[in-house]
């Protein structure tokens, strides 16, 4: 069903899933970790962090501390996620502006991140934090 065209169009302007991020207080051992269950699992570090690459066409994981967690998400209220857990999905938009009018339109308040993405807050996305991105 992923891929009919009809579903493949948002208002949102989505496009892609672009990365889960966690926030672990040993990151790197934790991508390590993870780039065992990939056949093609390789660690490198990446935005103040580590990102576990997970395969064509998949998206990457990214691990990261509470500093860079404190930076990346500056203005999210994060007590709500689970410690030491998967916190984010990074969505790729085609166009940010679009993304940033619908969520307007829809009274869905957002912080912008530092790579010129923006950021939706758990309590408004069941639970997760959403990033979208045009990288």
């Amino acid at each position: 069903m992923v891929w009919r065209p009809e579903l493949q169009d948002h208002l949102n302007g989505a496009i892609a899933l672009a990365g889960i991020i966690a926030i672990h207080e040993s990151p790197r051992s934790t991508a390590e970790a993870y780039a065992r269950f990939y056949a093609s699992g390789r660690v490198e570090e990446a935005e103040g962090g580590y990102r576990v690459e997970t395969g064509e066409a998949s998206a990457p994981l990214l691990f990261i501390g509470e500093t860079e967690a404190d930076r990346l998400f500056a203005g999210i209220d994060r007590t709500s996620l689970p410690r030491d857990g998967f916190a984010a999905l990074r969505i790729r938009v085609s166009d940010i502006d679009r993304t940033k009018a619908h969520l307007a339109s829809q009274d869905i308040p957002h912080v912008p991140t530092p790579e010129g993405g923006i950021a939706v807050a758990p309590d408004l996305a069941s639970g997760t934090i959403i990033e979208f991105v045009t990288e």
